[in-house]
């Protein structure tokens, strides 16, 4: 399936970028999972902070690029030519990383802190030090994430009604595995699942900066379990939006012979 590049397009390469955030996001579970499994965390101190910062580069990733993909839409439906030939893919790139990983890397150096979470097998944000650079990291966060949501709708908007007045939008580019249309069905999907998968660390940033009380066991296992269980929902909004890829991803699971029975 690699090797036949579907997101080789100049349009898809955020959605690499997405893929990788989601990556990370899952990338230290054998950490928690060992922990989980003697009920205790298991690698110290600095492993709890390099745990804390890797998971965080990928979730706050996640929700950037998610966002991103909505801006790429708009920017690539009304100005296809001048948006490609700028370098605009590589822009938005640099700057989704830029801002996820000064969001992780900050509790490295004292903008907030990672500590052990409530459950003891696995590392976070500390939701409860009540100090000035604790509280102001929940407020960046909470800040710049619901503005991007907002503008994320707004480019939205303008890529759905780019598209909807361009009957090309509904072909496929020479080679494409998507159309425009599709992307902007997959990028709205995106934006949907990653809301409902950090929607719980919004909560809990909201909540630590309202209220003082101690944070229960349950409660603190359920951000980073939504968010590690809506990596698995993504592949579906692409399977659903092009049966190229459908046929091509059910393959990697052993439906090859299947699939090109069906064809």
């Amino acid at each position: 399936m690699l090797r036949k590049n579907p997101l080789s397009d100049s349009r898809h390469k955020l959605h690499v970028q997405f893929a990788i955030a989601n990556t990370l996001v899952v990338a230290c579970c054998p950490f928690s999972g060992s922990s989980a499994f003697v009920g205790s965390w298991l690698f110290g101190e600095a492993g709890c902070r390099l745990y804390g910062a890797e998971s965080y580069a990928g979730g706050m990733g996640v929700a950037t690029f998610a966002f991103l993909l909505c801006v790429q839409r708009a920017l690539s439906t009304a100005y296809p030519d001048q948006y490609a030939q700028s370098g605009g893919p590589g822009v938005l790139c640099f700057l989704g990383w830029a801002y996820s990983l000064t969001i992780a890397i900050g509790p490295l150096f004292g903008w907030n802190s990672y500590i052990i979470e409530t459950a003891g097998t696995a590392c976070g944000l500390d939701w409860l030090t009540s100090d000035a650079s604790h509280r102001s990291l929940f407020m960046v966060i909470l800040l710049v994430n619901s503005t991007t949501f907002l503008l994320a709708l707004l480019a939205l908007r303008s890529a759905f009604s780019s598209t909807a007045v361009s009957p090309a939008s509904k072909a496929p580019h020479s080679d494409a595995w998507f159309t425009d249309a599709q992307l902007n069905w997959i990028a709205a999907a995106n934006l949907a699942i990653s809301s409902i998968g950090f929607g719980p660390y919004a909560f809990f940033a909201l909540w630590t900066l309202l209220n003082h009380c101690k944070m229960t066991m349950v409660a603190s296992v359920v951000p980073p379990l939504a968010a590690k269980m809506s990596t698995m929902l993504y592949p579906i909004a692409y399977m659903v939006a092009s049966k190229r890829f459908r046929d091509e991803f059910l393959s990697i699971s052993g439906d090859a012979e299947v699939n090109k029975k069906a064809s």
